[in-house]
């Protein structure tokens, strides 16, 4: 219908809440202090995007995911 649906867009942001989170702890034990980090909102908003597609997302959304998991590798 072109409504948002914030319910959905919060379960994809938690969900990369929660994924980013797994990365860092294995890091950092206070993860709580990057929050706010730049580098971590841009890859949670990537993931989330990714995440939000009910379908075969496009090609250049697919690569900003995939460049968003390999930037929380390092």
């Amino acid at each position: 219908t072109g409504a948002i649906v914030t319910s959905r867009i919060d379960v994809a942001l938690t969900s990369a809440d929660a994924l980013i989170t797994g990365y860092v702890a294995r890091r950092h034990r206070n993860t709580a202090l990057l929050a706010g980090n730049t580098i971590l909102r841009d890859i949670a908003c990537d993931y989330a995007f990714y995440l939000l597609w009910r379908s075969d997302a496009p090609e250049w959304v697919v690569e900003r995911k995939k460049h968003a998991l390999k930037q929380l590798e390092q």
